[in-house]
């Protein structure tokens, strides 16, 4: 939930409005503050991404490293002093797969309130959805059709089956871009480990029969590991949007967050062109 800044009044802000937001994930910190004017009106005031792996060796050890905490509760407390430059009203910060599942992480959330004077919300997989889809939302026009979503991060995916109105399937799988990285170092040089990794993880990304024998709109793909697969992929910039042809990927490539201030996080958000869309066999959801 929103907490309040240091100072800030316990009654409902006026606009305009100063927001913030901190996104902790297992490969990056980013923080955000706008300035609201209006709901769907903001201006980018402040944007950092502090390049902190949070996830180096806790999926394999189940615990977040000394080093990187320090550098994390370093970065938390430069943004605290950010957001009382420029008159925050109210933030959130929130930590994913990498806080989640080390056994430590509630010695670090601590210390990221004594030290650094900001409170951590250690959020779930279907919470990790439900930002995603609102941050979609506000930049796609989904309307009543179903689209296929998916969150990659550094230590889990979220696949999502969504409209206009909300989420009507989600699942959080533990596999991501850092966590396959430890498990390849790790492994070592063992021959056949990197596809049969891969190979797992494919099998494992499967939509529910209940996404069958529907028109799906489109694909939708957030993160920030996304905006490196579209420069790969030989995305070409138009308009400030990568778009890649549809036979290769995602159609087009917009800037979209993932944390409750929708502007937030420099992840991109890429979809496919809903003319483009593909028929999927299987049973209609309820």
């Amino acid at each position: 939930m929103p907490r309040l800044a240091a100072g800030s009044a316990d009654s409902p802000p006026s606009l305009p409005v100063r927001l913030a937001c901190v996104d902790m994930g297992s490969n990056a910190i980013r923080f955000v503050v706008a300035e609201f004017v209006g709901e769907q009106d903001w201006t980018v005031l402040a944007s950092e991404r502090s390049p902190v792996r949070l996830g180096h060796g806790v999926y394999l050890s189940g615990r977040l490293d000394r080093a990187a905490m320090d550098a994390a509760v370093a970065a938390l407390a430069g943004f605290h002093t950010t957001m009382e430059r420029l008159g925050v009203f109210a933030y959130r910060a929130v930590a994913t797969s990498a806080v989640r599942e080390s056994r430590n992480g509630a010695e670090f959330t601590a210390r990221l309130k004594a030290e650094a004077g900001i409170e951590l919300d250690v959020i779930s997989g279907s919470e990790e959805a439900r930002l995603v889809h609102l941050a979609v939302a506000s930049r796609l026009p989904l309307g009543d059709r179903r689209w296929i979503m998916v969150d990659l991060g550094g230590g889990s995916v979220e696949v999502s089956l969504v409209d206009g109105n909300g989420i009507l399937w989600s699942e959080s799988h533990t596999m991501g871009s850092v966590r396959l990285l430890e498990e390849l170092t790790e492994a070592g040089a063992e021959p056949g480990r990197f596809q049969r990794l891969l190979r797992e993880y494919v099998a494992t990304l499967k939509l529910p029969s209940a996404a069958g024998h529907l028109d799906v709109a489109g694909y939708v793909a957030t993160g920030g590991n996304i905006e490196e697969l579209a420069r790969l992929a030989g995305a070409r910039l138009v308009n400030g949007t990568s778009v890649l042809p549809s036979a290769r990927g995602p159609r087009g490539c917009h800037p979209a967050g993932r944390s409750g201030v929708r502007a937030a996080g420099g992840a991109r958000l890429c979809h496919r062109d809903p003319g483009a869309a593909r028929r999927h066999q299987g049973r209609d959801p309820a």
